[in-house]
């Protein structure tokens, strides 16, 4: 069993994370750690979060799941924290970004850089280069979650996941400059940076659908058509860059059909070519 904490909301040593440190059921940790963590106040790379839950999970006998998160959401009931996940030297060296509240959630903003951008690419690549180097090696970290969106799953806007008209954010991103292809090429480069950063580590992608509205289908069905095709062109690129792991939150909810039943199709059909993990909710102590 791996036991996943989100540590990364509060401070290393919040309750659940030694909960779970202590399960005996659990050989391993998963911890997720904002952009803004791992980047001094002066752009350079900072390794000392990393080598804590490391030293953290060997003190316990466990082993540690590193995810890098580019977007960090705000919740209110994870403690409503500062509100980007995005380091400020970023801010100010010009990487473009969009925000934006979800009120039922939190009182701050969730800030969601443009992540195809260039200027927001380069540094992100650069760092997880840094964090190869630092950790490929490292025998107490088992697996690496690559991190692509929102939690560093393969989404970017929560808002897109709610009802209602959802007319104007699609406007906003397709103005940001989405298009399918680009957000393939994003998957695709992000995929292949971290596989030579971490040649060594199993590398692991949770699946999340992107936001069924923001394809260019006549209606819902036919955008159920395109996600699945989008997912699938995402998943080739996985393939070719020898990710071992593909793994999906849908046993948070009660299975629906649409976006579910198509993430459930994908991962049915790539069983041959990965391992397929679920992500659960479990008490643990």
């Amino acid at each position: 069993l791996v036991g996943q904490d989100t540590a990364y909301w509060g401070y290393p040593g919040n309750p659940g994370l030694f909960r779970a440190l202590r399960d005996p059921r659990l050989s391993a940790i998963k911890v997720m750690m904002p952009l803004s963590w791992l980047v001094n106040p002066n752009g350079s790379f900072n390794r000392s979060k990393v080598d804590q839950f490391l030293s953290l999970a060997q003190a316990y006998g466990k082993k540690l799941i590193l995810s890098v998160v580019p977007i960090a959401p705000n919740y209110r009931s994870m403690g409503n924290f500062p509100p980007s996940s995005l380091p400020d030297s970023w801010f100010f060296q010009g990487v473009p970004y969009t925000m934006y509240t979800l009120p039922e959630e939190s009182i701050y903003p969730t800030i969601v850089p443009v992540l195809w951008d260039p200027r927001f690419l380069y540094r992100y690549t650069d760092l997880i280069k840094a964090l190869g180097n630092a950790f490929n090696s490292h025998p107490a970290l088992e697996q690496v979650q690559v991190g692509v969106g929102n939690w560093g799953e393969t989404f970017f806007d929560l808002r897109l996941h709610r009802g209602g008209d959802q007319t104007s954010i699609v406007q906003e991103w397709r103005r940001l400059g989405f298009t399918e292809d680009v957000w393939v090429e994003y998957c695709r480069t992000v995929f292949e940076v971290y596989r030579r950063a971490f040649p060594s580590k199993p590398l692991s992608l949770q699946l999340t659908d992107l936001g069924y509205r923001l394809l260019d289908a006549l209606d819902d069905q036919n955008n159920f058509v395109r996600l699945r095709a989008l997912t699938d062109r995402v998943v080739e690129a996985a393939v070719v860059n020898n990710l071992d792991l593909l793994q999906y939150d849908g046993l948070w909810d009660i299975v629906q059909y649409g976006t579910d039943e198509v993430m459930y199709d994908v991962l049915e059909a790539n069983r041959h070519r990965f391992t397929i993990g679920f992500e659960m909710q479990a008490a643990t102590g």
